[in-house]
């Protein structure tokens, strides 16, 4: 919670966790580049923006999760949810 409301407050902050997040998302695509022909076909700029776009949907999922209401009985049901979120979203996106 403070990191949020710390990155609401600064601009600076907030530019700084984006770049983060863009720069992790790159180093994943490159990886699965590297060693998927499934990524290797695809544009890697679409990848990179695919990774941001699920990076902010499970962020905002977990962050509801654990300070709104518990959305899932148990954490292994929220990993389930997420990991079968990840997969279809990375599916979905390659079609568009």
């Amino acid at each position: 919670i403070a990191f949020r409301s710390a990155i609401l407050s600064d601009e600076s902050l907030a530019q700084a966790h984006k770049e983060r997040v863009v720069e992790i998302s790159t180093g994943i695509v490159k990886e699965l580049q590297e060693t998927s022909e499934f990524f290797k076909s695809r544009e890697k700029k679409r990848l990179i923006r695919s990774f941001v776009f699920i990076y902010n949907i499970i962020n905002a999922i977990i962050y509801h999760h654990t300070v709104f209401m518990d959305l899932f009985q148990n954490d292994d049901d929220l990993i389930d949810y997420v990991s079968n979120l990840l997969a279809f979203t990375i599916k979905y996106l390659q079609k568009n």
